[in-house]
């Protein structure tokens, strides 16, 4: 699973007041809000208020750019929810386009509003009480290596793994586990998927297979 640590909010580098948003932004980020589709890890707005279907890059990077400014400018929280899995979201988009520009924008913006574009963050992974490893992570430092350890190596019986984060910026942490079975199967494991072969005769002149599935061949067909 991901996770996000969000630390202080950075102060503003521009020195501009915050103001509440006017009634028009409340109105605008509401529809947002309304198209908002939530999933585990990331979040998209729709192309209407009853669409599932992702309004498109551009729209999604526009969209986080009115949220990380409504947020810098003081909007409620609820006004501004999910904007973090809205930015994994746009960052998720690749390509040399228009819409990836606007998406590229839009990351700026939301980097800006939640202190990431001058991040100073010290994170410490620790296994119940148990000290793992500590990182000091700023955004002018190159992204660490992945640390791995032995599951002998936890202390017994394995505790929660708790994420400990101190300054300024936001936090991505992803996790994984590798492992071989204990005792491997020595029959076929039905793991919801089924795999059938199918033989038919093909035909000459389409080049495609037609008529039933073929029960036998004749031996030299």
């Amino acid at each position: 699973p991901d996770c996000c640590a969000r630390c202080a909010p950075a102060d503003d580098a521009r020195g501009v007041p915050a103001a509440a948003p006017s009634e028009a932004v409340r109105r605008l980020l509401r529809a947002f809000q309304a198209q908002l589709r939530v999933t585990a890890r990331t979040a998209y707005v729709a192309a209407s208020a009853s669409s599932a279907h992702s309004a498109g890059q551009q729209a999604n990077g526009l969209a986080l750019s009115a949220f990380a400014l409504a947020s810098r400018g003081g909007a409620a929280a609820h006004l501004v929810a999910n904007v973090d899995k809205l930015a994994g979201y746009v960052a998720r988009a690749g390509g040399v386009s228009t819409a990836a520009a606007y998406s590229g924008v839009g990351l700026a913006d939301y980097d800006v509003a939640a202190g990431n574009d001058d991040a100073r963050v010290a994170v410490t992974l620790t296994c119940g009480a148990q000290p793992l490893v500590s990182r000091a992570l700023s955004t002018s430092a190159p992204r660490p290596p992945a640390y791995r350890v032995e599951w002998d190596a936890l202390p017994p019986p394995p505790r929660s793994l708790l994420f400990l984060t101190s300054g300024v910026g936001e936090v991505s942490v992803a996790l994984s586990l590798a492992f071989v079975p204990a005792a491997l199967p020595s029959q076929p494991v039905d793991r919801g998927i089924a795999v059938r072969k199918v033989v038919q005769r093909r035909d000459g002149a389409s080049g495609r297979a037609v008529g039933p599935p073929l029960q036998a061949v004749a031996l030299g067909t």
